[in-house]
């Protein structure tokens, strides 16, 4: 890899370490985040277990749970 691309993967890098230390350290209730999580995950195409197709009660299905969304 060249100096240049180099340096980019390190900000690339960087920014995605950065981004999870956010999500990770943010003053929300754990189920809140990773709901927030699962969605923007779902969003871009991730496919998460969840209620009815052999989820295991997951993020998603706690963020339901404690919204009243079923």
């Amino acid at each position: 890899m060249s100096k240049s691309g180099s340096v980019i993967a390190a900000l690339l890098g960087g920014a995605v370490i950065g981004a999870v230390a956010a999500l990770l350290l943010a003053p929300a209730k754990g189920s809140d985040t990773r709901a927030k999580l699962a969605d923007e995950m779902r969003k871009r195409g991730v496919k998460l277990p969840g209620k009815g197709d052999g989820g295991d009660g997951g993020a998603a299905d706690e963020a339901d749970a404690d919204s009243g969304n079923e």
